[in-house]
């Protein structure tokens, strides 16, 4: 969401303004969820490199407008998880609704989160 909030700031939209308002909001559930990434990481064998790796491409991925996310539907996403309660279902919940799915390499975390 950084790269996003990055790129769509030229284009009249407080989208850094809104991206640091959203890390702070949700910071617990942001740690949450890094943690578990990094555990998945660890598990599989790639260990730091692969996580650094797996991040890169995601900040590649949906810095570039990829999946359709344009600047003014990536404001409607900070909008909406500045409205919700902080925590890592809601998060994941959030990024279902909008239709973010990246995969992993090795599959998907072996920990299910109920959803709210």
């Amino acid at each position: 969401m950084m790269v996003s909030a990055l790129r769509c700031r030229g284009r009249g939209h407080e989208m850094i303004t809104r991206y640091n308002r959203f890390v702070a909001h949700s910071r617990p559930a942001l740690v949450q969820a890094n943690d578990r990434l990094r555990a998945h990481f660890a598990a599989s064998g790639s260990g730091l490199n692969g996580y650094d790796r797996y991040v890169t491409s995601l900040a590649n991925l949906y810095g570039g407008e990829a999946k359709g996310l344009n600047c003014a539907q990536l404001d409607l996403v900070f909008r909406a998880a500045d409205g919700e309660q902080a925590s890592f279902a809601n998060l994941r919940s959030l990024a279902r609704d909008v239709g973010v799915s990246p995969d992993l390499p090795g599959g998907r975390c072996a920990v299910r989160i109920a959803k709210r």
